[in-house]
């Protein structure tokens, strides 16, 4: 038997295998129930500004960090703006934004990290637009709400990589330097929150073209389970403030204890602004870009694997990995609109369309589309396993997505001796009590938060032998 019901209905049960909610349904032992829901997208308080390429990061207390990001006039135009010097807070609990301290410069094209110690390492960004970009890196501390200049990067930056090491050092690599077409860097540096110090590593080494030189920018960068890291796409060019810009194919690796870069197979097709995600199997999957389909790499395989195409374009898309292991696609930039290098000059064309990625069937699904259309987002996993968009575009709005969950019961062991088995998605919430009798009075919980992965099942003990028959009342609260 299956049934579903809106979020947050009750249903009851007991241990003589029948099932209320509110009206009588028989359910044999061999039956099951399943409480289910589907995705959803509402609305969260305003934001304190409007942000687009701002960062966004889950601090340890369950907020978030949004940082820079440039605020963008209502057409469009990149030159009518100007960064965002202030940051923002959103948390959970309220729903709600509110200022915190500001960075000692604006911001956009920079990268936030989130370290051992809780707080936040932003470096580099663009500070004025075609001017060049800080080499500067701060530190925010969210328990003191307070802001301080750590250091100065080797060579100023702006759309480069920063990737945690195994060892929690930063690896800072590639970027631009300044100019509407960015000079590309091709050199990388080691940066050490602890000492705060930086210091410079190997340079990139797998362009193919050789006359524009090796550097690289707006790549995306992911460390794998042995430790190095991965860098692929991106842009390249040295032809300075008015040259050419070229999207790459190459992709290369980064082995930190020698620390040195090597080639790996090259993309298939131009992915250029992407994201890396790695899989629970150790593979890596890249969407993105302005090629249609997703890829996916092994390492140490020779060559990457086509897979199935997003049912949508996603220039400049944003993506997560929701809690039960999909990919949640969301906004970006359609055919029309501007992709590629220019995520900065976003027009009419960003998209509210969404949708998520089953690596494990290799299949699309749309889900509901974003309330505003957006391009230059973040997307950022919550505790309680929702997704929150902010920003992007013009809009000083964010939205917060509930992603589609279901918990199945079923009685299971002996008629004598049964017990409560629950399913859920992981990162589900649900309340479980139990009492004796209807009229009993008093409930008693039993925690039924739903862990592990992909699915993880709770076994509510049953009363013993010869108990009365007893009542189970389940009720989902979140998530994922």
């Amino acid at each position: 038997m299956r049934f579903s019901v809106l979020h947050g209905m009750r249903l009851l049960l007991h241990s003589r295998l029948s099932i209320q909610r509110w009206l009588p349904l028989a359910l044999v032992a061999s039956s099951a129930v399943e409480i289910s829901h589907a995705d959803s997208i509402e609305p969260t308080g305003p934001m304190r500004t409007s942000r687009f390429g701002h960062t966004a990061t889950l601090l340890r207390d369950g907020r978030v960090l949004v940082v820079g990001g440039f605020n963008l006039k209502p057409n469009f135009e990149f030159l009518s703006g100007e960064p965002v010097t202030k940051a923002e807070l959103y948390d959970p609990a309220t729903r709600k934004w509110s200022d915190t301290g500001s960075p000692a410069s604006p911001r956009y094209g920079h990268t936030a990290t989130l370290l051992d110690d809780g707080t936040v390492l932003v470096i580099g960004g663009g500070t004025v637009p075609y001017v060049g970009p800080s080499a500067e890196w701060e530190v925010y501390d969210p328990v003191a709400d307070h802001w301080r200049v750590g250091g100065r990067l080797v060579v100023g930056r702006w759309l480069h990589t920063a990737t945690v090491l195994a060892d929690g050092r930063i690896l800072v690599a590639g970027g631009g330097g300044p100019g509407v077409i960015p000079f590309t860097i091709d050199d990388c540096e080691i940066l050490d929150p602890i000492t705060a110090t930086t210091q410079r590593t190997g340079t990139f080494v797998n362009n193919l073209e050789t006359s524009r030189g090796n550097g690289r920018f707006g790549c995306a960068a992911l460390r794998l389970t042995d430790g190095t890291v991965l860098n692929a796409g991106g842009f390249n060019s040295s032809a300075g403030l008015f040259g050419g810009v070229f999207g790459l194919l190459t992709a290369e690796q980064f082995a930190p204890l020698l620390g040195q870069w090597s080639a790996v197979p090259s993309l298939p097709t131009d992915h250029s602004t992407s994201q890396l995600f790695l899989l629970e199997d150790g593979t890596v999957l890249y969407l993105g870009g302005t090629a249609p389909e997703a890829l996916r790499w092994r390492p140490g395989a020779p060559e990457w694997t086509v897979l199935s195409s997003p049912l949508l374009t996603h220039q400049t898309l944003q993506a997560v990995t929701l809690a039960d292991g999909r990919i949640w696609v969301a906004g970006g930039a359609d055919a029309q609109g501007y992709g590629g290098l220019d995520w900065h000059l976003t027009r009419p064309g960003s998209i509210a369309g969404t949708e998520s990625y089953d690596a494990l069937s290799n299949t699309w699904t749309l889900t509901t589309p974003l309330l505003e259309p957006r391009a230059g987002l973040t997307t950022t996993l919550l505790r309680d396993g929702r997704v929150l968009v902010a920003g992007g575009s013009t809009n000083a709005t964010a939205e917060l997505y509930t992603p589609s969950s279901a918990l199945h019961m079923k009685w299971v062991g002996s008629l004598n001796a049964p017990r409560l088995e629950i399913q859920g998605t992981v990162g589900t919430h649900c309340i479980v009590e139990s009492a004796p009798t209807l009229s009993a009075g008093a409930w008693e919980p039993v925690d039924a938060r739903i862990l592990g992965s992909p699915l993880e099942s709770l076994a509510v003990p049953s009363p013993t032998q010869g108990a009365a028959t007893r009542f189970f009342r389940v009720r989902q609260t979140g998530g994922p």
